[in-house]
């Protein structure tokens, strides 16, 4: 059975179209690849991508290198080795850093997911509340 949602994304509209257990995700800013790397709640690294990425929507606290709090730890549990489907929200870098909405390939929203487990939080102001934390 073929699904469709609408998705609000910043200022646009992300298109998912789920067949059975696998999603195909269509947006203009597509990039995918598996993780490589975590280097805190919000930051990693995927395989296709010379730079690292970050994610929109949220904030984790900052983690100098090789320290471990809940966010980094909740993230790498989540998406560590995983191949993830993302869209490059911004095209502007922040702190030579893709800006990007992510997601597992069994559609889950990795924002969401981060939000929801309570280790970071919804930044309103950018993500204009789709992840339900914002007043």
């Amino acid at each position: 059975q073929v699904r469709l949602k609408l998705v609000g994304c910043l200022a646009s509209l992300l298109l998912i179209s789920a067949c059975g257990d696998k999603i195909d995700f269509e947006f203009e800013n597509r990039m995918e690849g598996k993780v490589t790397g975590i280097l805190d709640g919000d930051t990693w690294r995927l395989d296709t991508e010379p730079i690292r990425v970050r994610a929109w929507g949220y904030d984790a606290p900052e983690c100098i290198p090789d320290c471990e709090n809940d966010a980094t730890a909740k993230l790498r549990e989540l998406i560590d080795g995983q191949n993830l489907v993302c869209e490059w929200v911004n095209r502007q870098l922040s702190y030579n850093r893709r800006i990007v909405r992510c997601f597992l390939e069994d559609g889950t929203d990795i924002g969401q997911a981060m939000v929801d487990s309570g280790t970071v939080l919804e930044v309103c102001r950018y993500s204009k509340g789709i992840y339900g934390t914002c007043g």
